[in-house]
């Protein structure tokens, strides 16, 4: 039988094993660099933009409203983002919240166990009167319209 070469035999690059620097990781210098230059390039962008402004002789009140529509976006985007935070907190944990604020004086009726959701209807005894209405139904059926 022909043995399948591996990938390191073929020829593929180093970047395929198993350690973070065979897998193609990024360094931590690699990373710090793209954040510098991330970061060179925003303030590159606002220089532009100022520059542009006086350029084309735009009041620096463009300016001041742009950054004001920018500060007021940026402050929403961060209140929905808390928003909904607490709202996954609240879901993933709602039994533990629950049973905090209340400081387990809950009513008798909550339950948050799935097999005991409706302990109120296991104890109520509804078979006689269920059978006891269906005879008289049915026997009021036949005896307007006859044996069906």
């Amino acid at each position: 039988m022909d043995r399948k070469p591996s990938a390191r035999e073929e020829g593929a690059p180093a970047s395929v094993g198993g350690t973070p620097e065979e897998a193609g990781v990024p360094s931590l210098a690699v990373t710090d660099i793209m954040a510098m230059l991330t970061r060179f390039g925003k303030t590159l962008l606002w220089l532009m933009v100022i520059y542009l402004t006086g350029y084309f002789g735009l009041s620096v009140s463009f300016l001041v409203f742009g950054l004001m529509l920018w500060m007021g976006w940026k402050m929403r985007r961060e209140h929905k983002q808390n928003k909904l935070r607490n709202a996954c907190y609240l879901l993933e944990n709602e039994e533990t919240i629950t049973r905090k604020r209340v400081n387990k004086s809950l009513p008798a009726w909550i339950n948050f166990q799935d097999l005991e959701r409706a302990d109120w209807l296991n104890k109520w005894q509804a078979g006689p009167t269920i059978r006891s209405s269906v005879i008289t139904d049915s026997n009021l059926i036949s005896s307007r319209y006859g044996r069906i």
